[in-house]
């Protein structure tokens, strides 16, 4: 198998070639395998909140797909700078939808950037935290206090209460404190996913 990585020069002659092609399916697939590694790395942060690995790994290749077709080589900046906001926000989408815990603290944000990352890559890395840390705050600050004493305890807290438990905190039904939660993330999703890919 070929060393996937490629040059500044490389990348640019496969996207002069994938542009004028109308998108060639063998020259995408190079594109892509050149930046799987990045995919595995970025989305590391969101696999260890809990995140089932294989899916979460495919959904970061899916917004790395989409940076692909989307990128500029005329921007100056390499591919992997502007597909790490497409990576992120895909992972942290899926992470959200199957409740994953990517925000956990700061700290762990933090970690995102700290995988030994290129300094590019680590700068989007790091932008990318920053985002998600300052639409979380916001979203909270949004809340009414039942629907963010819900969000306190099972995504602020290092210890989430079950379901069951906070349903009857809160006086409903464990499904109920389900629709609750996922109505939440899914708002939350929808705020930050946009930021992470603009």
């Amino acid at each position: 198998m070929s060393d996937p990585f490629l040059t500044r020069e490389e990348e640019a002659q496969l996207f002069v070639a994938y542009r004028q092609s109308g998108g060639d399916k063998k020259i995408e697939a190079r594109l892509l395998e050149s930046q799987l590694g990045l995919v595995g790395r970025l989305t590391a942060a969101y696999w260890r909140a809990g995140v089932d690995r294989r899916d979460l790994f495919q959904e970061g290749a899916l917004g790395l797909l989409r940076a692909i077709r989307r990128f500029d080589p005329a921007r100056g900046v390499r591919l992997a700078t502007y597909a790490a906001h497409w990576i992120h926000a895909y992972a942290l989408r899926f992470a959200l939808a199957n409740r994953g815990r990517p925000h956990d603290d700061d700290e762990r944000l933090e970690r995102i950037a700290g995988h030994e990352l290129p300094a590019d890559e680590a700068v989007a890395a790091a932008e990318a935290a920053a985002i998600v840390r300052q639409e979380r705050d916001r979203f909270r600050q949004s809340l009414d206090a039942r629907h963010r004493a819900l969000f306190d305890a099972r995504w602020m807290s290092e210890s989430a209460p079950t379901l069951k438990s906070m349903g009857a905190q809160l006086g409903v039904s464990r499904e109920r404190a389900r629709q609750l939660e996922r109505r939440m993330l899914d708002q939350l999703g929808d705020r930050v996913g946009p930021r992470l890919a603009a």
